[in-house]
């Protein structure tokens, strides 16, 4: 299980397009014999755009047990939309070197480099952290050495409040017809602070909680999607939270690919406007904004530490396109292996109806399906409501063979009073996507 952290002092590939261009960075992997043959399939990660420090922080699970003296390729490309991607540079790393580096204490190994445009520093090295995820990092610490696992793990999925958008739609303006990243408005922030209400008194009156409830209360993570409206819903869905700053001292950590589906080129609302430090000083400016001007100081204690992850760089889809049905799936694909492969076994993940709802659609046991239809069903057909919480367990296999092996939800239920959108009822998302549409035919 190799642990892919961040690539630090890449040159500019980009250079000659445009100088706001830069590096479109991505890494492969593969596993090969002393003698340079391959045995294990290739893991490539996500594309990180415009950015010469690119941080990927995922995992790369090889369904294989590894000789000492096999050999850990790398190689870090430069994506181009339109020409041969660009070669960087590579790496080779015996596996008895590699697996003396853990997540916590990664290595910088430094790139052998294959181009002749140089880093920014050119008296700097570039270089990518990797690091082998040791037992006391897995969640399954009695685990043997380099050994397959298969888990169950429990994650409560809220949906963010009802947010605002551009309601100048008739204007049918291209550039600005929704505008980019809304926050939540003032009913979006009261549905959020009801939904931590509702927790917060069931628990300080011992009034009876289901067993999903209960688990709620534990949750060891909060993990949210980096649009502002889910980070907004977050720290104040979960403000107080025993695992969000509190006793437990941890940050709220961000995954870009939590954040919403991109259906249409013009589906705007999905595309951010910061990164990094920019991000918290987003959300709490609209929090002010929106519902605190007269007391800064409330929405500033709702606000939280943040671990920014991977979301220091464009972590949004571009306004040329949507989201494919395989940028999706690798999108899914790299979400379940960080939360498959993280420590906690339990987290609270914030985001998006579009998002929540193809992951029921896509992931449902068949087997929960038919023991509980109808409400499977639903959970297939309609959106969360705004500020609503479904719990859902998730069975993780055990890798066995090159064969993609997909997570499942093996059980699911709505906590605190949570519900699902009825067809019929007006929702924010249809009406983003409809005035998409209608811009984007006329277009």
């Amino acid at each position: 299980m190799v642990w892919v952290g961040a690539g630090t002092n890449l040159p500019n590939m980009d250079e000659s397009l445009r100088k706001t261009d830069l590096s479109d960075c991505y890494a492969k992997l593969q596993v090969k014999d002393i003698n340079g043959v391959p045995c294990s399939g290739e893991f490539v990660t996500q594309v990180r755009k415009d950015t010469l420090n690119p941080t990927w922080n995922t995992y790369a699970a090889f369904p294989i047990q590894p000789l000492p003296d096999d050999v850990v390729f790398v190689t870090i490309l430069d994506h181009d939309d339109l020409t041969r991607d660009d070669y960087i540079g590579h790496l080779e790393i015996p596996v008895n070197e590699l697996q003396k580096f853990s997540v916590a204490k990664p290595c910088d190994f430094v790139l052998t480099m294959k181009t002749h445009i140089k880093p920014t520093n050119i008296n700097e090295p570039s270089t990518v952290s990797l690091g082998v995820m040791q037992n006391s990092e897995c969640c399954n610490p009695q685990r043997g050495k380099n050994e397959s696992f298969s888990v169950e793990k429990e994650f409560w999925l809220i949906r963010h409040g009802e947010s605002k958008w551009n309601e100048a739609t008739e204007q049918h303006s291209v550039g600005g017809l929704m505008g980019n990243d809304h926050p939540l408005n003032s009913t979006g922030i009261d549905q959020a602070l009801n939904f931590h209400n509702v927790w917060t008194t069931k628990n300080n009156t011992n009034e009876t909680m289901t067993d999903a409830e209960q688990g709620f209360l534990k949750a060891e993570r909060v993990i949210a999607s980096p649009l502002t409206r889910a980070i907004q819903t977050a720290v104040l869905t979960c403000h107080g939270h025993q695992h969000l700053g509190g006793k437990g001292n941890k940050n709220l950590v961000l995954k870009r690919n939590l954040r919403e589906k991109k259906n249409k080129a013009l589906s705007l609302d999905t595309v951010g406007q910061a990164v990094g430090d920019g991000i918290a000083k987003r959300v709490l400016e609209q929090l002010i904004e929106e519902k605190w001007k007269e007391d800064p100081e409330t929405a500033q204690k709702y606000m939280q530490t943040i671990d920014y992850n991977d979301c220091n760089s464009i972590w949004w889809t571009g306004i040329s396109h949507g989201d494919s049905k395989g940028m999706l799936t690798s999108r899914y694909d790299e979400l379940w292996a960080f939360l498959k492969y993280m420590k906690e076994k339990s987290a609270v993940l914030v985001g998006h109806s579009l998002f929540f709802r193809e992951m029921q659609q896509r992931y449902l046991d068949e087997e929960y399906c038919g023991q509980d239809k109808k409400f499977t069903d639903r959970l297939k057909a309609h959106k969360l409501d705004n500020a609503s919480c479904l719990y859902i367990r998730v069975r993780f296999p055990k890798p066995e063979s090159m064969i993609k092996m997909d997570p499942t939800i093996v059980a699911a239920e709505l906590v605190f009073g949570s519900r699902l959108k009825e067809k019929h009822e007006p929702d924010e998302d249809d009406k983003n996507e409809a005035a998409a549409a209608k811009v984007e035919t006329k277009a």
